[in-house]
């Protein structure tokens, strides 16, 4: 698992004997391939962010539509 991980770019964050948490950020093309690359291994779960923006640095702002705030809204 290790070296398929480090051949997508990707990095593990935690192991033991029977588990390995990995962190990926890539095009969805090559998040499915890296996923269908450890399947064999037996994957038990996989949790997809979708698209994320972060800023680095000064204090930026960023419009946000309406819309995203009522779905935040309504999660909290």
């Amino acid at each position: 698992v290790h070296a398929v991980v480090e051949r997508f770019g990707a990095r593990v964050i935690d192991s033991s004997p029977d588990t390995v948490i990995v962190e990926a950020t890539d095009t969805p093309d090559r998040l499915a391939a890296l996923i269908g690359s450890v399947r064999p291994f037996g994957v038990r779960e996989i949790t997809r962010s979708g698209r994320l923006a972060m800023t680095l640095g000064a204090d930026v702002r960023i419009e946000v539509p309406s819309s995203w705030q009522a779905q935040a809204d309504g999660i909290a």
